[in-house]
């Protein structure tokens, strides 16, 4: 029996005939100036946002739609403040307050999904006899439910329909350069390979120094490292294209490899919270927590080990400068 599709979304098809939907990754290629790479960027990633928001199911049926928006969120967020020297205008301002609006509305649907597909799967598989913990994980769907329910209702009011005319806007060229200063208009005309090593060496140090003695961190610091390392990837995608494939692919790869390790490390945090919501003691709740602290464990049994490649690698835009073109 063919499944009924998911309701229609006005505001993401009042943007449709202005945001076309890529169907390939974000290419920039060598050559553009500064202000010709944020505007791809936004035109690319909030084109995305929509085409993903647009596709999520009232329920939980279909949790890629909600992680794919919030990834092209927190791309377009890191653009944002990556390009705010050269780009910060009020247009992109309001633009960065009204996807964070957003992504407080996404977070505990993701939360939800992440929970029920690894950890909850995994548990009700092994302990498939388990009545309390068959409620537990029944309950926690039911959570789930209603996190995708406040989404819904977002997604139908009025500040995502603003959000839908401010990206459709941003698209087409208008609104996001009213309000220029004069001091702005030389790093718009930067080429952006000249733009971004400075902006990617903070960053890059940043995490090194977030990352001293890594396993007397506690989790907050730990969460906070995390995040930074997620930027400083996001980030690093926009400015890899004039510079040699081998030593980019290599530290993006120990890069991701490092968020993998504080992200399990993250998971068992975020899942302490979340049987905190629902108030789980006993007997299930144990094994929910149990399980997550033995894959903390061992997250921080290889966290040394990736730690050290990542702070062995030389950062892409320091060898040799830009490829040639």
């Amino acid at each position: 029996m063919t499944p009924n599709p998911p309701p229609p979304n006005p505001a993401a098809d009042a943007a449709a005939p202005a945001i076309i939907t890529p169907v390939a990754p974000l290419h920039l290629p060598p050559g553009l100036n500064v202000g010709e790479a944020f505007t791809r960027i936004l035109e690319h990633h909030g084109a995305l946002m929509l085409h993903h928001a647009g596709r999520i199911p009232p329920g939980g049926e279909d949790t890629e739609p909600v992680h794919q928006t919030r990834v092209a969120l927190r791309r377009l967020r890191s653009a944002l403040a990556v390009f705010r020297d050269a780009a910060g205008t009020p247009g992109t301002f309001e633009l960065a307050q009204d996807l964070r609006a957003l992504g407080h509305v996404l977070g505990p649907a993701r939360a939800w999904d992440v929970f029920l597909a690894e950890t909850g799967a995994r548990l009700r598989e092994a302990f498939a006899e388990d009545k309390a913990l068959r409620t537990l994980l029944d309950t926690a769907a039911r959570k789930r439910d209603t996190a995708y329910s406040a989404l819904a209702r977002e997604h139908a009011g009025p500040r995502f329909r603003l959000l839908t005319q401010h990206l459709t806007a941003i698209t087409d060229g208008r609104g996001w350069r009213d309000g220029l200063l004069a001091e702005q208009r030389p790093l718009l005309s930067m080429p952006l390979d000249q733009y971004g090593p400075g902006i990617l060496t903070r960053l890059h140090l940043r995490v090194r120094r977030g990352g001293k003695r890594i396993m007397a961190l506690d989790t907050p610091v730990l969460h906070a490292l995390r995040l930074r390392g997620k930027r400083l990837r996001y980030i690093a995608e926009f400015f890899v294209a004039p510079f040699p494939a081998k030593p980019t692919t290599r530290y993006l790869r120990r890069l991701a490899a490092l968020q993998e390790q504080l992200g399990v490390l993250n998971d068992a945090t975020t899942t302490a919270t979340l049987m905190a919501e629902l108030r789980a003691r006993g007997h299930a709740g144990g094994i929910v927590l149990g399980f997550t602290a033995a894959k903390a464990d061992i997250a921080r049994h290889h966290l040394p080990d990736v730690w050290k490649k990542f702070r062995r690698t030389e950062p892409f835009w320091a060898i040799g400068g830009p490829a040639e073109s």
